[in-house]
């Protein structure tokens, strides 16, 4: 207990040292102005994104404890938490990064036009981010084995600190854009560890997902050629509404994807609700 709990603290650490570490570099090497850009946005976006893991994140981790001794089921739990999570977070990135300035003026005001950029692509980053990698610690300390979670935040650290010390040399745009794209390794490298050490198939993950990253990659395209319409804000506002319904629309084609969407919307009704129509009818 006291080696899982030791394990554990420096596992906390290595995390919160990978999440900081880019704003170390930009106060160090940049001014003021450039590092509230950029922690301002990166905050919103995570924010957003929190909203799906956090309330995810800790029913997870009881679960998958409780199974820890039956792979079978580990796994299927697994999986099944990262689709319903897929259907959320790959739409939300992608609409984000689309309507990227749309977002950061209701968000955070016009006066934050500027990082309407950074907000964009750590959205769409974020999204795969939380897909397939932040469910990966809890999947670790869940087999009690949080070395695993410390090692993966080495490894991403060893390609990190380089990366945002050599793009910060070129500047503020450079170094956001890196630092953001850097985000696929970790997800690589969680993809080895999960595979080796978990016995979780790399392609059987993605394939686990696909649907939903169809549909999104779908909705994004259309969302794209849609924007060309008009730049308007009521024409942005309508045209998100029909990205929706063109995502939710292609998700319904697949049989497997009905009933993970409707268990999905009824969970999300509340229960006096539920209660109402079923006597209702």
């Amino acid at each position: 207990m006291l080696s899982f709990s030791i394990w554990s603290l420096i596992e906390a650490v290595s995390i919160w040292l990978t999440s900081w570490i880019d704003t170390f570099i930009i106060g160090s090497v940049l001014n003021q102005y450039y590092l509230g850009l950029y922690k301002t946005s990166i905050t919103m976006v995570n924010s957003l994104m929190a909203l799906i893991s956090s309330s995810i994140i800790p029913v997870l981790f009881s679960t998958l404890s409780r199974l820890q001794n039956d792979d079978i089921k580990f796994t299927s739990i697994y999986f099944k938490f990262q689709r319903l999570v897929s259907i959320i977070a790959f739409p939300l990135g992608i609409g984000v990064f689309l309507y990227r300035d749309l977002a950061t003026e209701i968000i955070l005001g016009s006066q934050w036009r500027e990082s309407s950029n950074i907000v964009g692509i750590w959205a769409l980053t974020s999204s795969i981010m939380v897909v397939f990698s932040n469910f990966n610690s809890e999947v670790y300390r869940s087999k009690g084995n949080p070395k695993l979670s410390f090692l993966s935040q080495i490894l991403h650290l060893l390609f990190l600190i380089p990366a945002c010390i050599i793009s910060a040399s070129y500047g503020f745009w450079p170094l956001v854009y890196t630092r953001s794209l850097v985000r696929i390794q970790g997800i690589l490298v969680g993809f080895i560890l999960m595979k080796f050490f978990i016995g979780i198939p790399v392609f059987k993950t993605i394939r686990n997902v696909a649907q939903t990253a169809i549909s999104a990659i779908i909705m994004g395209i259309l969302g794209y050629l849609l924007k060309q319409v008009n730049n308007g804000s009521l024409w942005s506002f309508l045209s998100i509404i029909i990205c929706i319904i063109i995502y939710f629309g292609i998700l319904l084609i697949f049989p497997s994807m009905r009933k993970e969407i409707f268990n999905l919307v009824n969970n999300l009704i509340p229960k006096g609700i539920r209660k109402f129509k079923i006597k209702k009818y």
